[in-house]
Formats: C-alpha cells, sequence, structure tokens
C-alpha cells in the first residue's frame, strides 16, 4: 500500500502597517506564503502551489497578491525592520 497526498505549510515573509484595502483599518498586514507540497509515506517532497497573500492584523481578510508586489513589499518591510534599528518586523 502507498500513502501519499497534500500538506500545507504557511511562512510569514514580512509585517508592514497600512490600510487594509477590506476593513478600512490601518492595522499590520502580514505577508503570508503558503504552499502545497505533495507528499508520500508523510514526507513532504516537492511543493505544486505557492500562493502570497496579504493579511490584515485587524480583520483578517486576505488578499492574493502577484510576485512584483511580493518583492515590493518585502524590500520595504525589510527597509521599515533597518529603520526602526534592526528591531523585530
Amino acid at each position: 500500500m502507498i500513502i501519499f497526498g497534500t500538506k500545507g505549510t504557511a511562512k510569514v515573509l514580512g509585517v508592514l502597517a497600512y490600510v487594509c484595502g477590506i476593513c478600512g483599518h490601518e492595522a499590520a498586514q502580514r505577508l503570508v506564503e503558503r504552499k502545497r507540497w505533495f507528499t508520500l509515506f508523510f514526507l513532504p517532497l516537492f511543493p505544486f502551489s505557492t500562493k502570497h497573500v496579504i493579511t490584515c492584523a485587524y480583520c483578517g481578510g486576505g488578499t492574493e497578491i502577484d510576485t512584483a508586489t511580493v518583492q515590493r513589499f518585502v524590500a520595504d518591510s525589510e527597509h521599515a525592520a533597518a529603520a526602526r534599528g534592526g528591531q523585530g518586523g
């Protein structure tokens, strides 16, 4: 018997504070990378789906974004962390 399936993972890539497009409140917006992995005998082998979502800390709403926006968000997040003196972001 061969056991196969999928597994999901999520990783926070950056955090910025700005106005949410869904609820309209200024709150922390987290950039989350979500991957779906093909598994064999419960071991993840390779990702077959990757999505990037900005999630609002206030309302919990999420918006899927494209690669160019991801790169800009990460760069802005790193710049903001450096401006705060390297504190966590």
